[in-house]
């Protein structure tokens, strides 16, 4: 049975937000990134994905700047928004 396009765009979405992480947090704020790797690793669907999605962009703005955090909220609404709101159960 084929995997619907909104779990393949929620999987890559997920995969460059631990990227992110990674990059932006593993080496400086362990802590951080601990936290925000589980919110990530425990988002199953859109709306938790969303919601590790702006808590990584928190810590972008606390953390590099607005700037930066506008810049990469930008790149996330293209991605997030690709996926359809209501999900089949």
């Amino acid at each position: 049975r084929p995997v619907p396009l909104w779990q393949h765009v929620m999987a890559g979405t997920r995969m460059y937000l631990f990227d992110l992480c990674e990059r932006l947090f593993a080496n400086r704020h362990e802590m951080l990134a601990q936290s925000l790797r589980a919110q990530l690793r425990e988002a199953r669907d859109l709306a938790a994905l969303r919601c590790a999605g702006l808590a990584l962009l928190q810590a972008v703005q606390s953390h590099a700047g607005e700037e930066r955090a506008a810049t990469l909220r930008e790149q996330l609404r293209g991605l997030l928004d690709e996926a359809p709101q209501a999900q089949p159960a």
